[in-house]
C-alpha cells in the first residue's frame, strides 16, 4: 500500500475551526475541574457568556435549541464547594451557557456521577446511597425524576443485590423519548457485572424496577466469556433496542411488553477488506492495529439509518505503562510523552434489510455530523444545521476519571474529527499535546429539545 498521511492535527486559529472563543481551564491533578467564575446580572438563570463581550442575561427561549451543546464541568462555590451551576458550549451560538442549579437536590447531585445523556435528560447516579440512587435531572426545567433504585431482580423474580459487589457500577443509561413520564418510555443501561450487562425499566410505570435482560456470557471456541454490550441505540420508528458487544455481536431488543422483554439476534456480514479495521495505507493500519477500539451505535432518527462507528485510541504512553494510572509517586517522565488520544475511526452504514456492514468509503458520512461520547450517539444533517461541520464525528472521551483518581489526564480526549482528511479540529477544548488538561467529569453531548421551551 501506498504511503500516505495518517493523522494530522489542526491547531486552532479562531477562524477556521469550531471553537469557543473562552480559555480552556488548567485543572489541578486530582481536583474537581473548575470554570473561571463569573459576575452575573440577577434576574435570570440561564444565561450565554462571551469572553470578548459582557455577560448577558437571557430567557430559556431565547438560547434553547436543537444543536447540540457540549457539557462542561459545573461551577462551584468556592467556599462551600457545592455546584452552583451547569455549564454547557453551544456549537450554534459559539457562545458559554450557564444554568444555575437549584439548591433543592443539591446534595444528591453534587455526589452524583454523570452516566448518560439522551433525549434531553441527564442521568446520574449516586452510589453513596442504599442500592444506589439513579435519578434523570433537566437542568432546563428543573425536573427530576427518581428512577428505580439500582436493586436488581432476575427472571424468577429474585433479588441479585447490586449493593452487595462494590465492583459494580452503573456505566450508561439512554432513555426512549424526551417524555421520561410516558407510559411507553424505556430506560435501557449496562452495569457491571464481571462484564457491561443490559437492564430496563418502565419510568412511568408506579411499580417499576430494573430487570436484567441478555445473556451473561459469550461462547468461543467452546469457552465462556463475560457477554459485555458496548453500545446501544433507541430507534423509535421501529420501537427497538439496537446493541452491540464488544464481540461484535448485534441484537435488537423488543421492550414494549415489560413483562416479555424479546431479543433478536442481527446478522451482519462485512468486508474482511475493511472490517474490523479500514486503511488507506499500510501506516494506517498498523497504527490502528497498535491502538484499543471502541465501538458506537449511531442512529440518525429523522431517517432511521443505523450506523457502526468504531474509534481508534493510543491508549500507551511508554512501553506496558497506562497513563491515567501510574501514581504520581512513580518515577517517570510524563514531560516528553503524550497523554492517551483518539486517532481515527471507521464507520460503517448498516443494512437491515440486506443484512450488510457497508463501508463509508471515499471520506464522506453523507453529509452528516455524528456525536459519539458517553451520551447517547446521534447523527444530524449538517445541511439543516449550517453551524455543524458535514462529514465530520464530534468526539468526547469516554473515559471519565472519578475527581479523587490522581491521574494526569482523563476527559481531555474530544474534538472535532473530519472523515474526509483524517484531521482532528478542535470543539472548545485545544487538542495540541502541550495544552491538554485533565477534565473531570469528562464533557459529553446535551440535546436541548422543543418540549423544554
Amino acid at each position: 500500500m501506498a504511503t500516505t498521511p495518517v493523522l494530522r492535527l489542526v491547531q486552532w486559529r479562531g477562524d477556521n475551526v469550531v471553537s469557543a472563543n473562552w480559555a480552556s481551564p488548567k485543572v489541578a491533578v486530582g481536583s474537581h475541574a473548575r470554570l473561571p467564575r463569573r459576575k452575573f446580572d440577577s434576574g435570570s438563570s440561564i444565561r450565554i457568556l462571551n469572553s470578548d463581550r459582557p455577560s448577558k442575561s437571557s430567557s430559556s427561549a431565547a438560547v434553547v435549541s436543537s444543536s447540540p451543546w457540549l457539557m462542561l464541568p459545573p461551577s462551584f462555590d468556592g467556599e462551600t464547594e457545592n455546584m452552583t451551576a451547569y455549564n454547557f458550549y453551544s456549537i450554534a451560538q459559539d457562545k458559554l451557557i450557564s444554568i444555575e442549579k437549584t439548591r433543592a437536590s443539591s446534595e444528591e447531585e453534587d455526589d452524583a456521577a454523570l452516566v448518560g445523556s439522551s433525549h434531553g435528560w441527564l442521568c446520574l447516579f449516586n452510589r453513596s446511597t442504599t442500592y444506589g440512587g439513579l435519578f434523570l435531572s433537566n437542568p432546563l426545567t428543573r425536573r427530576h425524576i427518581k428512577l428505580p433504585s439500582v436493586n436488581l431482580y432476575n427472571d424468577r423474580g429474585n433479588n441479585i443485590g447490586f449493593h452487595s459487589n462494590y465492583s459494580q457500577w452503573v456505566t450508561r443509561v439512554v432513555i426512549s423519548s424526551s417524555s421520561p413520564d410516558d407510559h411507553d418510555c424505556r430506560a435501557l443501561m449496562t452495569f457491571t457485572a464481571g462484564a457491561n450487562r443490559l437492564a430496563f425499566c418502565c419510568p412511568g410505570h408506579t411499580s417499576a424496577k430494573w430487570t436484567p435482560i441478555g445473556k451473561k456470557y459469550h461462547t468461543l471456541d467452546d469457552r465462556f466469556y463475560g457477554r459485555s454490550y458496548e453500545d446501544f441505540v433507541y430507534s423509535p420508528k421501529q420501537n427497538l433496542f439496537y446493541c452491540v458487544t464488544t464481540y461484535g455481536d448485534f441484537e435488537a431488543w423488543d421492550l414494549r411488553d415489560p413483562h416479555s422483554p424479546s431479543m433478536t439476534p442481527v446478522f451482519l456480514s462485512s468486508d474482511k477488506n475493511n472490517y474490523p479495521r479500514a486503511a488507506r495505507s499500510e501506516e494506517e493500519m498498523n497504527l490502528k492495529k497498535s491502538c484499543v477500539s471502541k465501538k458506537f451505535l449511531v442512529i440518525d432518527e429523522k431517517t432511521d439509518q443505523l450506523y457502526h462507528v468504531r474509534r481508534f485510541v493510543r491508549d500507551t504512553v511508554v512501553p506496558y505503562t497506562f497513563l491515567y494510572h501510574n501514581d504520581p509517586e512513580d518515577e517517570i517522565e510524563y514531560e516528553d510523552s503524550n497523554p492517551y488520544r483518539t486517532i481515527g475511526f471507521d464507520v460503517h452504514k448498516i443494512d437491515l434489510e440486506k443484512g450488510e456492514l457497508r463501508y463509508m468509503d471515499g471520506g464522506s458520512l453523507d453529509g452528516l455530523a455524528m456525536f459519539v461520547g458517553p451520551n447517547y450517539s446521534f447523527a444530524l444533517r449538517a445541511s439543516e444545521y449550517p453551524q455543524l461541520k458535514p462529514d465530520s464525528i464530534y468526539f468526547t472521551d469516554v473515559f471519565n476519571p472519578p475527581y479523587w483518581d490522581n491521574g494526569i489526564y482523563g476527559g481531555h480526549d474530544l474534538g472535532i474529527f473530519d472523515y474526509g482528511d483524517r484531521t482532528i479540529s478542535p470543539c472548545y477544548y485545544p487538542v495540541d499535546e502541550v495544552s491538554v488538561r485533565r477534565i473531570v467529569p469528562s464533557p459529553l453531548w446535551f440535546t436541548p429539545t422543543t418540549t423544554q421551551l
